[in-house]
């Protein structure tokens, strides 16, 4: 990946984790709300530090929601020296625990190798979790995933399968994927356009599990078996 394609995907990753850390103080319910909102009034006065004391025992506990704020204290470096590799590892913590905010950060990072090696095969794993969501992070990991295919990220570029994905997020609310759809089109033939038309329905049906070209997916999955 070029630097300014890495560029790129870091400021759209800080744009997520900013947006998604305005949200933690409304998540106490799922752990021990005394502990939590300890670490809740820490943040919000601008005391980080004490914030990441508070959570980690409780991240380390198992909690989700602790796992993922520490992320993005370390990712963007919140009152703490900025730890990409510390990041990561809470990122993929709370991913492994089905936090979808954190699947489809931790899919950028792998595609724009920062805090891990790069290995778009397995952001693509987790950009596909994210995208299974009803919502603007589903919408976000889908023309994330449209932009994977249409740069030829670690994957044969493909702008069938990129206007397959940008059309399933411009469904679901993405205004900048209906204009990624739209330019990629242009590039279509008739016959490439019926086929990502198919699929797109396809993929919309299925809740995004069923969004690819057989052939392809299975090379892929060869690709990271080493079959």
């Amino acid at each position: 990946m070029s630097q300014a394609q890495k560029m790129e995907f870091k400021h759209m990753r800080r744009l997520v984790a900013a947006f998604v850390a305005l949200i933690i103080a409304t998540m106490a319910t799922e752990l021990l709300a005394q502990d939590f909102n300890d670490g809740v009034k820490a943040a919000q006065k601008g005391d980080f530090a004490t914030a990441v004391k508070i959570w980690t025992p409780l991240a380390e506990k198992g909690s989700r929601v602790a796992q993922f704020n520490l992320a993005v204290i370390y990712d963007d470096g919140m009152g703490i020296p900025e730890d990409n590799a510390e990041a990561a590892k809470w990122y993929r913590k709370a991913a492994e625990n089905g936090f979808p905010q954190a699947q489809l950060i931790l899919g950028i990072m792998y595609v724009e190798g920062e805090g891990v090696p790069e290995d778009n095969e397995e952001g693509l794993k987790w950009l596909r979790k994210a995208a299974k969501q009803k919502d603007g992070i589903g919408a976000d990991a889908q023309a994330r995933i449209g932009r994977v295919y249409e740069r030829g990220l670690g994957v044969e570029k493909d702008d069938v399968s990129a206007y397959v994905w940008f059309s399933v997020a411009a469904a679901n609310g993405s205004n900048e994927a209906t204009w990624e759809k739209q330019s990629v089109a242009k590039r279509l033939t008739s016959s490439q356009l019926a086929e990502a038309q198919q699929r797109s329905e396809r993929c919309m049906t299925s809740g995004s599990e069923d969004c690819d070209d057989k052939s392809t997916w299975d090379k892929i999955i060869d690709t990271v078996t080493g079959n």
